[in-house]
């Protein structure tokens, strides 16, 4: 799947992906890929990397990895596009990561913000 294209044929609609290696595709696409940690370092508990980029043309994206979650299938990535038109109050990734903090950390996940690189 290629999601810079469903991004721009879908410029009004909330995009959300689960699946890992159309994430890390898209990831590099943005020049982002290289943000989040490798699982292993952080196995330990139960933690979400959160990551939001505000660089793309129609859609804030909100990048989550999950890593040391006792049930396999809940580790990996969840990508999540909002449309920017259809947002209330002009939020920005920021804002998104920030609501995704309080989300996680009241599920009792470890929370580790990511940052992208600035030329993004």
């Amino acid at each position: 799947m290629d999601l810079l294209k469903v991004l721009a044929n879908e410029p009004d609609k909330v995009i959300t992906v689960t699946d890992d290696n159309t994430v890390e595709l898209f990831l590099c696409d943005l020049g982002i890929a290289d943000v989040f940690s490798e699982a292993d370092e952080l196995s330990d508990k139960p933690t979400v990397q959160l990551c939001g980029f505000d660089g793309h043309n129609t859609h804030l994206i909100l990048a989550c990895y999950f890593s040391g979650i006792p049930q396999k299938q809940e580790n990996g990535y969840v990508l999540t596009c909002p449309p920017k038109n259809g947002l209330k109050g002009n939020p920005t990734s920021h804002d998104m990561v920030e609501g995704a903090e309080r989300d996680q950390k009241a599920k009792g996940l470890r929370v580790i913000i990511r940052t992208p690189p600035r030329n993004n």
